[in-house]
């Protein structure tokens, strides 16, 4: 896809590539229509959340920035619609106006808050002009009525991310040592070892399991009896856990791809100490569940988060209350630091270990090496889809804050 001011026209023009590649008719009719009538179309009573009203489209004034922004945004749409074709026997170029409402909405919401960190601003700018295409393309009759709007969780998200911009991306080993004291039981400090010394996201906690499972043909072991080879294999360091797909990250809310993670002696010896000293008894096979006596059913996708949110709270009130200096013993924990950012630690300690182990200087990694690929296939990350790479690159860019707090 490619955009580009026509001097001839006197407005932007959308086309399949090139200049010399055939125009995209509907894209450009709308630049056409909002570059010289400065108006759009809109419903009074839309918003955020998606109410739908019975209100008919209405004509309002715009200024030329408000063109320039919108266009813009349409740009960027039509980009990624682009590249999401190339996994998508259902959406293209060709066909975008009637793009599934859904497919809109993931693009919005996953794609621009989720993986690109949009923060609130941004998000409105581009909400904005996709109601404004889509609503020209409905009064054509060249497209149904489209319900886009931002997901509240999303809308919470974007805020964080505006917060999170200016914030280190990597939480040293002291500063963990530190969440870890002041968790207030086992499962906490195991719901925070999972992240920073798995890699796993706060759902896939939900993936540990205490019997055998069966994926496909083969059948994994579970908790329960990895207990047991650990037990009856006293040099054995590290033990492998399948992380289950259903229980993992993926596209429009479907589960993503099951992966093995690796599981030290020692963050294993403290799960089978929370299954025998604390765990509430029940028959349930799901290992780590709700600490209540009267709530024995696992714990919730996002209980690992709540549990990091309520310790940084601790900390934040501490730091108000003495004089702070970071060192590089001792990081302070910062307002937009998440439960992510133990995962996000756990890939560019993996990165910076296999560069070094291999006498690599990890800024000349490249995205085909056996080095980005081991690292993007233990956190689950695509390197064949769009935005895999973008999305473990993000990993590499923390290893000089690594480097800053530890060397």
């Amino acid at each position: 896809m490619y955009s580009y001011i026509s001097k001839a026209h006197g407005f932007r023009l959308f086309s399949s590539g090139y200049l010399n590649q055939l125009p995209l008719i509907l894209p450009s009719a709308y630049s056409e229509f909002i570059s010289t009538t400065h108006q759009d179309y809109f419903r009074s009573n839309s918003n955020v959340y998606g109410d739908f009203g019975e209100l008919t489209l209405k004509l309002r004034d715009i200024s030329k920035s408000v063109v320039d922004l919108y266009l813009s945004k349409i740009a960027i749409f039509l980009e990624w619609v682009e590249k999401y074709s190339l996994e998508s026997k259902y959406v293209n170029l060709a066909s975008h106006h009637n793009i599934p409402n859904d497919i809109i909405n993931y693009y919005l919401n996953d794609y621009l808050i989720g993986v690109k960190g949009k923060g609130s601003q941004s998000v409105s700018q581009h909400l904005s002009a996709l109601k404004s295409y889509y609503n020209y393309l409905e009064s054509i009759g060249f497209s149904t009525r489209q319900n886009i709007f931002i997901k509240p969780k999303y809308k919470e998200k974007a805020r964080m991310n505006i917060k999170c911009r200016g914030v280190i991306k990597y939480l040293s080993p002291g500063l963990i040592a530190t969440l870890l004291r002041l968790s207030k039981s086992k499962r906490d400090a195991l719901l925070l070892r999972t992240a920073a010394e798995c890699g796993l996201r706060s759902m896939e906690n939900q993936a540990f399991v205490l019997n055998d499972f069966q994926v496909g043909k083969t059948l994994h072991k579970g908790l329960l009896n990895l207990f047991k080879e650990m037990r009856d294999n006293e040099d054995k360091i590290e033990f492998i856990y399948l992380i289950q797909g259903k229980y993992s990250k993926g596209s429009q809310g479907r589960g993503g791809s099951s992966r093995e993670v690796f599981i030290s002696r020692d963050l294993l010896q403290s799960m089978e100490e929370y299954w025998i000293e604390e765990r509430p008894a029940t028959e349930t096979n799901y290992f780590f569940l709700n600490d209540s006596v009267n709530n024995k059913r696992p714990i919730s996708k996002s209980r690992g988060t709540v549990v990091f949110n309520k310790i940084k709270k601790v900390l934040l009130e501490e730091i108000k209350d003495t004089e702070h200096t970071e060192s590089p013993q001792q990081q302070a924990i910062e307002a937009g630091h998440s439960y992510h950012l133990l995962r996000h630690s756990f890939g560019t300690n993996l990165f910076y270990d296999l560069a070094q182990a291999q006498g690599v200087r990890f800024e000349d990694v490249s995205t085909t090496s056996q080095i980005y690929l081991t690292v993007a296939a233990i956190l689950g990350h695509s390197v064949t889809g769009k935005y895999g790479p973008q999305t473990t690159k993000e990993y590499i860019r923390s290893c000089n804050i690594k480097r800053l707090f530890e060397v």
